[in-house]
């Protein structure tokens, strides 16, 4: 339903997963429904080595022929953190290497924009990674506290004070972050990502 309000049904060119935990992968039965709106085209998928790897187990029908009426339809291309993919010929995403509990996840640069799901900790190379960026969208676990698996909201103000984007939205945000209370206790630079948000990438 987020993918039809968009507009762009049909119009899925690649698709990228930071990490293999189940809130970020159970969704790709649904690939098989845009193999059909493409055409039969098979969708590239991106994952790093340890990911690729836990979806061409788990869901490895996806990717190979499992019944005549069934055929693959994804391809899988695993990538390497540090490294630059280019979509389209026209969208270079940058793949930061970051920490999620005790598994690596992939954080995603795009021009001024940058993207990093599930994170707890984030190393030089990849604070270097992510300065210049004008707009962040963040992880956030919604107290002050950080817990193991993901970053606090003090951790996200230290973080965007050496990174220093004009707009930080948090994301991922469960039950105990209430949007008006957030907004209360946050800079104006920092809120909270809200249902239809649209964040626009400068070309």
């Amino acid at each position: 339903n987020q993918i039809n309000a968009t507009g762009l049904t049909g119009g899925i060119d690649a698709i990228f997963y930071s990490h293999y935990h189940a809130d970020h992968v159970s969704g790709i039965d649904d690939i098989r429904a845009f193999y059909f709106l493409r055409g039969q085209k098979a969708i590239d998928i991106y994952a790093c080595a340890s990911t690729a790897q836990a979806l061409t187990t788990r869901f490895d029908y996806i990717f190979r022929q499992s019944a005549p009426k069934y055929p693959p339809t994804a391809i899988m291309n695993v990538f390497e953190f540090g490294k630059t993919v280019t979509i389209n010929q026209n969208l270079p995403i940058q793949l930061i290497k970051q920490t999620h509990g005790l598994i690596d996840c992939a954080g995603f640069r795009m021009g001024d924009f940058a993207y990093t799901p599930d994170v707890s900790h984030l190393d030089e190379v990849a604070l270097n990674s992510l300065k210049g960026i004008k707009q962040w969208l963040v992880a956030a676990n919604p107290i002050e506290d950080s817990n193991p698996e993901q970053a606090g909201l003090r951790q996200i103000r230290e973080w965007v004070d050496i990174i220093k984007p004009q707009m930080t939205y948090l994301t991922h945000l469960n039950a105990r972050g209430d949007y008006d209370a957030l907004c209360r206790v946050l800079p104006q630079h920092i809120r909270p990502a809200y249902d239809g948000l649209e964040i626009m990438l400068d070309k």
